[in-house]
């Protein structure tokens, strides 16, 4: 029997297939991080809930490990972008954070020690903060680690360390089993929903300079405001945050690419997974813009467009870590660089580019989809697929501006697809316990 520990699976299948993994006489769920109840309303498994009430930790009551420590520090930059993201630590001094965060590698230590944990299994990749803590001290440790990637297009994998996202299975022997439908391998509509707001780049820029200042004399702002981005779900002072982004982004866009020959850099959604946990540097994308400015040939133009949910999500986080003034001023300061509005069509930016660059996001392998080649800055799922660069390979722009070989990306699309568990056909309640069974048969082949 492994003693196991579970992280995440919060969801209706996550609870099934802790069920599975109980029932499967090869797993002992020794604890389970997150808060789950039966259906009669009964705690299943000793359940441990990150939230406010952390401070009620008491590190004195833990054994202090160097190693474990010294591992977090490693990671202590990643760790405190990721926590600023809750917002009841957002408003703590960082010498309290930095107390919660000695806590709780103390504690993480202390649990995996007394339930004698063989293997932590986690329901995403560890990007919150806490749950990377967990993951770090668990691989100081020397304990098993196996994580539930899901990728942004229906499908899911299991790694074995966040540094093995993108990598490629065995080759495919027979290149006629590589035969996909590229144009049916994604269904890339995850970002279908992610409206920017009622109002186009030209009347919300108007709405700005006429409505605002009177309203606000007027003490109408919050009203207005409401108005203006209906349907955002952000409190008053949420919404005040949110305006003061849209004015820094509508200051610093342009009303179109002003440049011949481009490459087309979509930014990222920020706090968020694909940059914190998986960007690595980057996470500071003004530097990937920076890098890539100094490196590109100087009749070559940068056109940026902003995520549809920047500043919806995190609003607090976001004004405080990413899209500050400063973001703006980096990118102002930078030649043959400009932002597009955000109702610019992708596809028709992605087509009349030389190529599409990303720290990790899937506009890359829409790229790859339209024949065009990608930069990648981070650890995208994709990253080894042909047609991808990595920034960190020390790329060619000679390479990069080649079209991109159709069959060589359905072998690499093969490689990857088959080896994950295709989540399409198990959308329906009815087949959740066969998804169980997937995922179990591929967590178990990963563990013996």
């Amino acid at each position: 029997m492994i003693n196991t520990l579970i992280h995440g699976f919060f969801d209706g299948p996550g609870v099934l297939f802790a069920d599975k993994l109980d029932e499967s006489g090869h797993f002992n769920i020794v604890h389970w991080v997150g808060h789950v109840d039966d259906q009669n309303g009964r705690r299943k498994f000793d359940c441990y809930i990150v939230d406010q009430h952390i401070g009620k930790l008491h590190s004195g009551d833990y054994e202090y490990d160097s190693v474990c420590w010294a591992e977090v520090c490693r990671n202590k930059k990643q760790i405190l972008k990721e926590m600023i993201r809750h917002r009841y630590i957002s408003n703590l001094e960082d010498s309290i954070i930095d107390h919660l965060i000695f806590n709780r590698v103390c504690y993480y230590r202390w649990l995996l020690n007394s339930k004698n944990v063989d293997l932590v299994v986690f329901g995403n990749i560890p990007h919150e903060g806490f749950d990377t803590i967990l993951y770090r001290v668990a691989i100081a440790m020397g304990i098993k680690v196996r994580i539930f990637f899901n990728i942004p297009v229906q499908y899911m994998k299991v790694i074995s360390r966040v540094e093995d996202v993108g990598d490629l299975d065995d080759p495919v022997e027979d290149p006629e089993v590589a035969q996909y439908d590229l144009s049916k391998v994604c269904s890339l509509d995850y970002m279908v929903n992610a409206t920017r707001g009622n109002q186009k780049y030209y009347q919300e820029k108007i709405y700005h300079k006429l409505l605002l200042p009177p309203s606000k004399a007027l003490g109408l702002e919050s009203r207005l405001l409401r108005w203006l981005y209906s349907g955002s779900g952000l409190s008053p002072s949420e919404l005040k945050i949110y305006y003061k982004f849209r004015k820094r982004l509508l200051r610093a866009t342009s009303c179109r690419a002003p440049f011949k020959k481009f490459v087309y850099l979509p930014l990222h959604l920020q706090p968020e997974m694909t940059t914190c946990a998986l960007g690595g540097d980057y996470d500071d994308q003004a530097l990937m813009i920076e890098h890539l400015r100094e490196w590109l040939p100087d009749e070559y133009g940068i056109v940026l467009k902003e995520n549809p949910k920047q500043g919806k999500r995190f609003p607090r986080a976001a004004d405080r870590l990413y899209r500050t003034n400063n973001f703006f001023k980096r990118i102002k300061k930078l030649p043959m660089t400009c932002i597009v509005p955000q109702e610019t069509d992708s596809i028709e930016l992605i087509k009349k580019s030389a190529f599409t660059v990303t720290v990790t996001g899937t506009a890359g392998f829409e790229a790859l989809l339209q024949g065009k080649n990608c930069l990648v800055f981070g650890l995208a799922w994709y990253r080894k697929f042909h047609g991808v660069h990595e920034w960190q390979a020390n790329p060619r722009f000679e390479q990069l501006v080649k079209g991109v070989n159709k069959q060589k990306l359905m072998i690499d699309c093969s490689r990857h697809f088959n080896a994950c568990i295709n989540l399409t056909e198990l959308s329906s309640e009815q087949t959740a316990s066969e998804y169980m069974k997937h995922i179990l048969y591929s967590l178990n082949q990963n563990v013996t």
